[in-house]
């Protein structure tokens, strides 16, 4: 990966705790038995090496999200990760502090991620071309961890319409830009960008 790797992100993930219970599987061309060991060590879950075997990759994440493996504690971490304050913003540069550690570094990504995805988020309608799954995917994916909550929850329902075949209509676009426009305000302001 170009910023880190996979143990590096699996540490940073585990430091986190609101993510301590979620399952991370590892997946690398790696087969060493010290790769795997270093892995599990770092706080992966299982690990599995390329060529990809369906088959066993179907049965380490079953293994993983079968209920009896689910406790309550983990429920409640996954399910009340926000706060109330966090909810009512558009942007929370705590919540992207706590996965970049700096706010250095949280200036310098969201800044990358307002000049880079700006003018197509600004401009979207409901039949561009940059109205389809892998766009929204990748943009709620890069939201999710520059502390934008609002609009990580506009784009996870979005992406599930897409997914699932639903027509998107104008008004739906038109409220995401809306919720987009409030979040790049907030950003600017917080972050003196």
């Amino acid at each position: 990966m170009p910023i880190m790797d996979g143990l590096e992100a699996t540490q940073r993930i585990r430091s986190m705790r609101r993510f301590e219970y979620l399952p991370i599987i590892g997946l690398s061309a790696g087969a060493y038995a010290e790769d795997i060991e270093k892995a599990l060590e770092c706080g992966m879950n299982n690990y599995i090496t390329k060529p990809v075997d369906i088959e066993k990759t179907v049965m380490a994440i079953a293994e993983l999200i079968s209920p009896e493996s689910v406790s309550e504690e983990t429920i409640l971490s996954v399910t009340n990760i926000r706060t109330v304050d966090s909810i009512e913003s558009y942007f929370n540069k705590e919540m992207a502090r706590e996965y970049w550690s700096s706010d250095e570094k949280v200036k310098k990504y969201v800044a990358q991620f307002i000049e880079t995805y700006a003018r197509p988020l600004e401009s979207l309608l409901s039949e561009s071309d940059a109205m389809n799954v892998e766009f929204i995917h990748k943009v709620k994916g890069a939201t999710a961890i520059l502390g934008m909550p609002k609009f990580t929850e506009n784009l996870t329902a979005l992406e599930s319409y897409l997914r699932n075949g639903t027509v998107i209509s104008d008004i739906q676009v038109a409220a995401l830009v809306a919720v987009w426009t409030q979040t790049k305000r907030e950003a600017i302001k917080s972050l003196e960008l």
